[in-house]
């Protein structure tokens, strides 16, 4: 059976795909950090080759709102640097989450910045949304204990330590959870 739809119906379709996809403003680890990162996010974390490692400074944002040229807009320059950052521990976050969490210094840089971009947006963006400044490295998985997987993730990244950033990236995700790089600024 073929079925056949209208222009209308294609269009609406289109449409809504078109406002699913959300951007997210994401800080990425320099080559270094990004493999000691990845040692533990391809254990724990089932989007580990779809999503770089990262730190989030920005939530889903509709495309309309977060143009391809939108880093190029923003001046930084008169914020701190991020190209190191400390992390001071691992914890589970929600019962079921696995972050590595920064310093309080390292995580006050991170809201300076998360504020910068916000007000930056064309539109207004989330201000009002608590800012938890973290790298996900994943899920608990039934095989092991909680006490377990942050053993393993605290020694595979000795934890308290410094990581370093390379680069702004504007990514989008699509309902497949499939991820699009956009545009990127180096730090």
């Amino acid at each position: 059976m073929v079925v056949r739809h209208s222009n209308t119906y294609l269009f609406h379709l289109r449409n809504h795909r078109y406002q699913c996809l959300q951007r997210y403003l994401l800080l990425i680890p320099n080559q270094e950090s990004l493999v000691k990162i990845q040692a533990v996010r391809t254990q724990f974390d089932p989007l580990a080759l779809k999503v770089p490692p990262h730190i989030t400074l920005m939530e889903p944002e509709p495309r309309t709102n977060l143009q391809n040229d939108y880093l190029k807009k923003l001046n930084f320059d008169t914020l701190p640097k991020l190209n190191e950052l400390r992390f001071e521990k691992i914890v589970i976050h929600e019962e079921v989450f696995l972050w590595m969490i920064p310093s309080p210094e390292s995580a006050e840089r991170l809201r300076l910045w998360r504020d910068a971009v916000i007000q930056g947006l064309p539109q207004p963006g989330q201000a009002d949304e608590e800012f938890l400044p973290h790298i996900s490295l994943g899920y608990l998985t039934r095989d092991l204990s909680a006490e377990e997987t942050l053993k393993i993730a605290r020694e595979k990244l000795e934890i308290p330590g410094t990581f370093y950033f390379a680069k702004l990236l504007l990514e989008e995700f699509g309902d497949n959870q499939a991820s699009v790089p956009i545009d990127s600024r180096p730090l």
